[in-house]
């Protein structure tokens, strides 16, 4: 009887302890729920006004982009990189090939956009037809492609841009000499003929122009260029012959008459 006393005493005492063991580690969860992070986990936490102020933080690191209006009536890429340069008020960091310099672009009315608006735009009709002038005085139709392309990076107003052409041929330089006596014995001077033959060029937009050079001891003007160009010196030349004079005309002049 002894024992058995003894042997259920012991089993309440286990039992007691048992729940005073669940009764703690109970509260220890609810107090820990409630309790504010420490330590490590205390960045866990992210506030309503800190999610807020994220997407503030990455528009701020966005680089300004400057907005203008453009009236551009159509030219070559130079032309239009001093159009928006001027609608800017800023210049334009643009690199403009050789081989594409003579690429005409379409007009353009542009309303509060940016560089990099206005050149992605302009991927969609970047298409451009030029005539280019043949050996036999003709000319014939060529398609080329044209875009501004970015550096790397995203784009800002001091991004450099390049223009890219594709479908560009290169242009086969021929030489020409024409033979300057006979119009300035007429009155003309060297600087007259090839003022009126740059006239011409400038009129017809050309970028690429020839080279001109007077040989004074055979009286040759020496032209080399593409056949476009060098055409416009025989219009200009053509167009001059009613001053030329005839062979010999200065000498008749000079001798004396004599009666029969």
């Amino acid at each position: 009887m002894y024992l058995y006393e003894n042997e259920t005493e012991n089993h309440m005492k286990k039992l007691a302890y048992l729940l005073a063991a669940l009764a703690a580690l109970s509260l220890t969860s609810l107090f820990g729920q409630n309790a504010p992070p420490s330590g490590d986990n205390a960045r866990a936490t992210v506030t309503p006004d800190e999610l807020k102020a994220r997407p503030r933080a990455v528009e701020n690191t966005e680089p300004h982009l400057t907005k203008f209006d453009l009236d551009f009536l159509g030219g070559t890429a130079s032309e239009l990189v001093a159009a928006i340069g001027k609608a800017m008020n800023r210049p334009l960091n643009v690199v403009i090939p050789v081989e594409a310099a003579s690429c005409k672009l379409p007009p353009l009315k542009m309303k509060g956009v940016t560089v990099a608006q206005l050149f992605r735009a302009m991927e969609q009709p970047g298409i451009s037809i030029i005539m280019v002038a043949t050996e036999n005085g003709s000319y014939r139709a060529r398609q080329i492609t044209y875009s501004f392309q970015q550096s790397e990076g995203r784009p800002s107003d001091d991004t450099v841009w390049y223009f890219n052409v594709r479908g560009v041929e290169p242009t086969p330089k021929v030489s020409r000499f024409y033979y300057l006596a006979p119009y300035l014995d007429g009155g003309l001077t060297v600087d007259d003929i090839t003022t009126a033959i740059q006239t011409g060029w400038r009129l017809r937009g050309d970028t690429m122009l020839p080279a001109l050079s007077f040989h004074k001891e055979t009286k040759l003007l020496i032209a080399v260029g593409d056949y476009g160009g060098l055409d416009v010196i025989d219009q200009v030349l053509k167009a001059l012959d009613a001053v030329k004079t005839k062979p010999g005309a200065d000498k008749m002049a000079a001798e004396p008459k004599t009666k029969p």
